[in-house]
């Protein structure tokens, strides 16, 4: 080897010597041990971030980042709107004042894409803040915002049945915001037709359910909302005296029998409407065939508070007359409304209105309608201490059923009178007066597009013009005859009626929660009746008031928990 080889060989031993080395001190990385630089690279923002509504709580939903570090979701509220930024590195636990800036703040784990913020206070608006972090802390910027106030609640349809029939004919809003309901069930209890009480919170998710009867017909017409409990007002064929006796209950918050009473003779007598007066006692209206002048008389029985008689009176002729409504005007007295029958042909049937003093004597009576038959069910006091009343007639000359809707003054005179028709059959069964000085109509028809029944509100003014008209139903009949819906403390409306749309078996009870637009989706449809001034005549009636001689009995029935499923349910977190 010479000279040069060597020295070329001694410059290869070094350079694999350097080359060991350097690799040895690179472990297995291949390059030199540098110190690591953090992840500052904040993670995308959520997004499709929406707050829906709901009886005090809001629903947050959002679609997470797609970024492959991401860690969780940072949720920031308060009332104001004003927020301090999250600081990179740092984690908020969770808690009331535990975000940044003191603020309320929750993390969401990654992929849930929903948080219900419950607990609220219904009408105050509420702020939030969204935020996506990722492993290393890093938070989105600038965030997603939204802001909501809860609303009153969900607005629902909900049916409720069993095998066979159930119908509802009144409901009532309770203290807590829920509602009481009342009719009959043919599903569950003793007998072939059973009182049935229904309690639910303001979303119509049942509380309790009750029912009580005997092995016959007992069916509940009217309910009242007291402070420690309700009275109910209906009738009983399983009980009594005769082959059917009225029959008042007063019952607990809870569905508890505190008193119970039967009124009756050897024949018939219906319950219809129960008032609570003035001097705290009761005021009933229904109709009898035991006393009085015909073959039915209207009748009017004055009550105390523990539903001991204080007068009765009978009110008619030798014809048929009836009632389901009276009220308590400013000077103590009572008006009813009701139907007089003339017999024997049975061909026609008008108005009845009359005046009573706090002793039932008759102030003045009155006649309404042009013949054909033309039936009332319900009457609300006004604000001008007159009282409105809606029925249907197929007297107006259409060649159909069409409603009818008029205004009386204290003395039974005609303010004015409204017709509402459409293509088919329209009647009414309940009216009521609402918060902005308007009417509140309910009833059904087929006036459809489809020619089907359907269930139908109008919203009218106080002149009795149409605000907006709405029809509820599906493919098969559906049907509203019950006395009484309301609107709520909230603006909203409770609609009663039947179906054969949304039933299992049987003849559902459909109850309805609707906005004040009237719009639910998926079950309001279109409707167009036409509204035009009506022309029937007051005359002078001459009916004849009599006392009555009923006795009052108690009764022991109970209670017993029923059994009533909800068979169809939609339910709408949707905005007034």
């Amino acid at each position: 080897m010479n000279k040069d080889d060597r020295c070329m060989q001694a410059v290869a031993v070094l350079m694999l010597v350097l080359c060991v080395g350097f690799s040895l001190s690179c472990g297995n990385g291949g390059g030199p041990n540098l110190p690591t630089q953090p992840d500052t690279t904040p993670p995308s923002d959520v997004s499709n971030l929406a707050a829906t509504p709901g009886n005090n709580q809001i629903t947050l939903t959002w679609t997470d980042p797609s970024d492959t570090d991401l860690s969780e979701i940072l949720i920031l509220c308060n009332t104001t709107g004003t927020f301090t930024t999250p600081t990179d590195g740092i984690a908020y636990v969770d808690g009331t004042y535990t975000g940044p800036g003191g603020v309320w703040c929750k993390n969401i784990s990654k992929g849930t894409g929903f948080y219900i913020n419950t607990g609220l206070t219904n009408g105050t608006f509420y702020y939030y803040k969204v935020y996506a972090y990722d492993t290393s802390m890093n938070y989105s910027s600038p965030g997603k915002t939204a802001n909501e106030a809860p609303h009153s609640s969900l607005y629902f349809a909900a049916t409720l049945g069993g095998e066979n029939d159930e119908v509802i004919f009144v409901v009532e809003e309770t203290a807590d915001a829920g509602y009481i309901y009342g009719g009959y069930t043919e599903s569950s209890g003793a007998g072939d037709r059973d009182l049935l009480l229904v309690k639910t919170d303001e979303n119509g998710l049942i509380e309790w359910q009750k029912t009580i009867g005997g092995s016959l017909i007992d069916d509940v017409q009217s309910i009242l909302v007291l402070a420690d409990g309700y009275i109910i007002c209906g009738y009983t064929q399983s009980f009594g005296n005769g082959e059917y006796d009225v029959w008042v209950l007063k019952i607990s918050l809870s569905g508890y029998i505190i008193w119970q009473k039967i009124y009756g003779g050897e024949k018939t007598e219906y319950g219809k409407s129960i008032k609570r007066t003035a001097d705290g006692g009761y005021i009933l209206v229904g109709y009898t065939g035991s006393f009085g002048e015909g073959a039915s008389d209207i009748w009017v029985i004055k009550l105390n508070k523990y539903g001991d008689i204080e007068w009765q009176k009978t009110y008619g002729e030798s014809d048929v007359e009836n009632s389901y409504s009276i009220i308590e005007t400013s000077d103590g007295g009572y008006i009813v409304s009701g139907m007089k029958h003339y017999l024997p042909n049975n061909n026609q049937q008008i108005y009845l209105i009359f005046k009573i003093s706090s002793l039932g004597e008759l102030e003045w009576k009155k006649l309404y309608g042009i013949g054909g038959n033309t039936s009332t069910y319900s009457m609300t006091k006004t604000d001008d201490e007159g009282f409105i009343v809606a029925g249907y007639t197929d007297s107006l000359g259409t060649n159909s059923v069409d409603i009818i809707l008029v205004k009386f003054d204290i003395l039974g005179n005609v303010q004015w009178q409204k017709a509402y028709f459409g293509s088919g059959e329209d009647f009414a069964f309940s009216v009521i007066k609402t918060s902005n000085n308007g009417y509140f109509l309910t009833g059904f028809s087929n006036s459809t597009e489809d020619g089907s029944y359907d269930i139908i509100a109008l919203r009218l003014d106080g002149t009795g013009n149409i605000v907006w008209q709405k029809a509820y139903g599906g493919s098969e009949d559906d049907v509203s005859k019950s006395y009484r819906s309301i609107e709520t403390e909230k603006g909203d409306f409770v609609i009663l009626g039947n179906t054969n749309s949304f039933n299992d078996s049987g003849y559902d009870a459909i109850m309805l929660k609707v906005p004040s637009t009237g719009e639910l989706l998926g079950i309001s449809r279109k409707i167009a009746l036409t509204v035009s001034e009506a022309n029937f005549q007051i005359t002078e009636s001459s009916i004849l008031s009599n006392d009555s001689n009923a006795a009052s009995s108690d009764s022991n029935l109970q209670f017993v928990d029923s059994n009533l499923l909800f068979s169809y349910q939609k339910r709408a977190m949707q905005k007034n």
